[in-house]
C-alpha cells in the first residue's frame, strides 16, 4: 500500500485515459477525483467521473460545473455518473480544481445515482 501523500485530492480535473462502455476505444478526457484520500491510502488508486462538453446529451443525473475558471475548463461542462478507477501513474496533469460547492453537487449526483440517498 502506498505510503506517500496522495497527489491528487478530491475535486481535482485531471486529464485521464477513458475506455468507451463498449470496450471499443477511447479518449483522453477530463475527469473528476471523486475518492478520498482515505481511498488512496488503503488502494493506492483514485476513482474518477467523467467530465464532457456535450451538455445538451447530459441525463438527469449529471452535474453542470458552475465555475470553469476554477477547473481549469473553457467551456460549459458537466460531471457524468461514469466512473473508473486509476493508478496514478495513467493519469494526466491537472487542469484545476473544483470549487466546494460544485464538489457537493457533483457528490450529490453520484449519491443519486448509486442510491446512497
Amino acid at each position: 500500500m502506498p505510503t506517500a501523500k496522495p497527489a491528487y485530492r478530491r475535486g481535482d480535473v485531471i486529464y485521464v485515459p477513458f475506455r468507451y462502455a463498449e470496450l471499443t476505444g477511447g479518449k483522453v478526457r477530463p475527469a473528476v477525483v471523486v475518492s478520498s484520500a482515505a481511498f488512496y491510502t488503503a488502494e493506492g488508486c483514485y476513482i474518477v467521473a467523467a467530465v464532457t462538453s456535450d451538455v445538451a446529451a447530459s441525463g438527469p443525473l449529471s452535474y453542470q460545473i458552475m465555475d470553469l475558471m476554477a477547473a481549469g475548463l473553457s467551456v460549459p461542462s458537466v460531471v457524468r455518473p461514469v466512473l473508473l478507477t486509476l493508478s496514478p501513474e495513467v493519469m494526466g496533469r491537472q487542469l484545476g480544481t473544483l470549487m466546494p460547492a460544485d464538489v457537493e453537487g457533483v457528490a450529490h449526483c453520484l449519491r443519486q445515482a448509486l442510491e446512497l440517498t
